[in-house]
């Protein structure tokens, strides 16, 4: 007795060449196998060998799709795998430079503040106590 295959998605009779996935489920053509793939998040393709957001669990078929779902630096707009939050906004950084970039001036050496200190109506920011009172001392 022969046994008679059939899609598994479609339930047509396979008489020639089949596809079968890990599962030993059996598709009569890619069609079939791929609709019942993960599609990408970006683009909708079906995804067999991607990136998965392990947060999220969505798929992407490509490095560029996956780059496109991340976030973008704020400061020169590249994704953003790992880098730096502002904690206030949650706007994201992409780098060191960009972060620094973004950071308020020192009013008198002209450094990255991160760490500063603002006077109300002076609307200036400084680096350090050294930096404040040569400003004051002006």
């Amino acid at each position: 007795m022969k046994v008679k295959l059939r899609c598994s998605v479609c339930g047509k009779k396979i008489k020639g060449p089949y596809i079968e996935d890990v599962n030993h489920k059996i598709y009569c053509s890619e069609v079939c196998f791929e609709s019942q793939m993960p599609k990408c998040t970006v683009c909708g393709r079906p995804v067999s060998i991607g990136y998965t957001d392990e947060k999220t669990g969505e798929n992407f078929c490509s490095e560029a799709c996956w780059n496109a779902h991340l976030p973008k630096c704020v400061v020169c707009g590249k994704p953003v795998r790992k880098g730096y939050k502002n904690e206030e906004t949650g706007e994201p950084f992409c780098s060191d430079a960009c972060w620094n970039e973004y950071l308020p001036r020192c009013a008198v050496c002209g450094k990255p503040v991160e760490k500063c200190i603002y006077i109300e109506g002076v609307n200036k920011y400084f680096c350090s106590e050294e930096c404040l009172k040569t400003q004051l001392l002006k």
